[in-house]
């Protein structure tokens, strides 16, 4: 078996879906709970490799973003982003237009951050304590990753440069995913008996 979908904490039925595509940028960084990176997030593009990745470092990640990630996709989209190919379980079904703003994103985010789905901080030590992570770890792990941003490749895992975007200037947001669905490949072994 593998994963096959990662899940972010919204309710079915409640409007709020767009916290979902949240997990699914590429130009986000994926944590884990000691607030280290854990895979490049442009596996996104394949849900079973990506939902593994995640499944190895427990129960939940987060999956962080900025004010200005933010601000761009309710403007224009995941393609201001430079995300430009949406996420989907197979082409005919994305998970998100890359050409249409998002424009109840912020409200989902704040809706999460009242139900405890999504952490907001002022500040990456804010952050920190909101995701109950080392603020330390954090804060070198998002160093790392803008410094990487601003020599355009990423030396730890390898994302492509075109979703390296530096996450600036707080607030940030991170929304605590987890991988829920599990598929099977292939069929059980069976005999004549």
């Amino acid at each position: 078996y593998h994963g096959v979908t990662s899940y972010s904490g919204i309710e079915p039925g409640s409007g709020k879906d767009e916290i979902a595509k949240a997990i699914y940028l590429a130009t986000s960084i994926w944590v884990n709970q000691r607030g280290s990176r854990f895979a490049p997030e442009d596996l996104n593009y394949d849900t079973a490799l990506s939902s593994n990745a995640a499944a190895t470092q427990g129960e939940y990640y987060f999956s962080i973003m900025s004010d200005d990630m933010v601000k761009k996709v309710e403007q224009g989209g995941s393609k201001e982003l430079n995300v430009e190919t949406a996420v989907g379980y197979q082409p005919s079904l994305p998970l998100f237009s890359v050409n249409e703003p998002w424009t109840e994103f912020r409200s989902a985010l704040e809706d999460g951050v009242k139900n405890g789905t999504v952490f907001k901080g002022d500040t990456v030590e804010d952050l920190a304590k909101a995701m109950g992570v080392d603020a330390n770890a954090l804060k070198k792990t998002i160093s790392a990753y803008n410094a990487d941003c601003a020599n355009g490749s990423d030396a730890v895992y390898g994302k492509d440069s075109k979703y390296m975007l530096s996450l600036g200037d707080g607030p940030y947001y991170a929304v605590k995913a987890r991988p829920v669905s599990l598929g099977g490949i292939g069929g059980v072994l069976v005999n004549s008996n």
